[in-house]
């Protein structure tokens, strides 16, 4: 990893750090990127850079850094599709669909570039376009390739529908489905049926050919809110939230009790699985889960039995899968080696634990975890050698930690 992208990510975290702090976050996170910037000289660094600038919502920093990227490889897939993402935050319309279109030239088949260019018709009110991309008569896309795009679609369909007075979401979810399964003259058949019902219901006189115009312009108006509706996420992402931010939370308590929260959140997550396994990061949730339902479930001293055995081969599978979303995630790839070496898979412990300190050098989680397996296969000097560097790598977060209070001492 080079230095550009270890700063890059360092900023990255600082952002996600929790308030009270957050402006002091924010302004550490751009003293880093500008740090980064200075650093930048691959394409790579360059998308990453400007990745971070959209996290921070300056778009045209993230513009200014895509455009270098291009300098480095102009029909990197990546670097059209983030350019139009960040024109599109910046209302350069125009802008983004050249990119969008020069994206489809180099990579027709990209499955991030429909939803892109949803977003896009969505931003400029083009709501037929946009339907006819999310609900295609023939052939489907996947929606969740690219988290970025994705939460900006979200996001833009639900400042769409949400001033306007609609039912629960979850009431427009089956018609929805309709219309994604390409089953499309059902769905308008049952919105039209629905229509001329109500309108026989509601009007027992005559209307105005005026008052019927402006009523079909209406029910055309909300029919189409509808279809935006019933595309939002269903019960499998409220499930998927839900069971993330518990196991999230089950952290904060005590070791005693997270393992009745770890359970709950593995019931949710695994619900949620089973109805759309593509959600972002819920496979790498529920492989934590289910991991930690093991460790937490499990008495110190005794083996693991032939049931412990079966979840944590099922964990394995939950984490080669978030591994798709991020191949160069060091965090996936420590959970990758912990679940190898609780199944004494000791090779490829090994492999994904050097795998992970390619992409985080210092990730003490991995020295340790190193150190652990030589430990056990009685190679005491590489397992020496890995604690020290895990120890080393905890005493400079808890200096980074400890200069970061001091600061906010000075501040208070």
């Amino acid at each position: 990893m080079s230095k550009s992208m270890r700063l890059t990510d360092q900023a990255f975290s600082a952002l996600r750090l929790n308030p009270p702090c957050q402006a002091e976050n924010i302004d550490k996170a751009r003293a880093l990127l500008v740090q980064a910037e200075q650093e930048a000289s691959s394409c790579r660094d360059y998308i990453q850079l400007g990745l971070a600038y959209l996290e921070l919502g300056q778009s045209e920093d993230a513009s200014k850094a895509f455009s270098q990227a291009a300098q480095k490889d102009s029909k990197n897939p990546s670097v059209l599709l983030f350019a139009a993402l960040a024109s599109i935050d910046s209302d350069k319309f125009e802008q983004a669909q050249a990119f969008l279109d020069d994206l489809h030239k180099v990579s027709p088949d990209n499955q991030a570039a429909p939803t892109a260019q949803a977003l896009l018709f969505l931003r400029q009110g083009m709501i037929d376009k946009v339907l006819e991309i999310i609900y295609p008569q023939k052939g489907n896309f996947d929606l969740t390739v690219s988290p970025p795009v994705l939460s900006r679609f979200a996001v833009a369909i639900e400042e769409y529908i949400l001033p306007k007075e609609l039912p629960e979401i979850e009431a427009n979810w089956d018609k929805g489905l309709k219309y994604h399964t390409g089953d499309i003259a059902e769905a308008k058949s049952s919105d039209h049926d629905a229509l001329v019902t109500d309108d026989k219901s509601d009007n027992s006189s005559e209307v105005s050919e005026q008052d019927s115009s402006k009523n079909k312009s209406q029910e055309t108006k909300e029919h189409k809110t509808s279809l935006l509706a019933g595309f939002m996420p269903g019960e499998a992402s409220s499930l998927a939230s839900k069971g993330s931010y518990r196991l999230q939370r089950c952290w904060e308590l005590a070791p005693e009790k997270r393992l009745e929260e770890i359970k709950k959140a593995k019931q949710e997550l695994s619900e949620a699985y089973a109805k759309n396994p593509n959600i972002p990061q819920l496979a790498y949730d529920l492989g934590e889960a289910c991991l930690g339902n093991i460790e937490f479930g499990h008495l110190p001293g005794q083996r693991i039995n032939s049931e412990e055995v079966e979840a944590l081969r099922q964990a394995a599978i939950y984490f080669q899968d978030a591994l798709k979303e991020n191949e160069e995630n060091a965090y996936t790839l420590h959970y990758i080696a912990r679940t190898a070496l609780l199944l004494k898979e000791y090779k490829k412990a090994e492999e994904a634990w050097k795998l992970a300190l390619k992409y985080f050098e210092k990730l003490p989680e991995a020295n340790y975890g190193l150190a652990q397996l030589y430990t056990i296969k009685k190679d005491f000097a590489k397992a020496h050698q890995y604690m020290t560097l895990s120890l080393m790598s905890d005493l400079q977060l808890l200096r980074d930690r400890y200069s970061d209070l001091k600061q906010i001492w000075e501040k208070s």
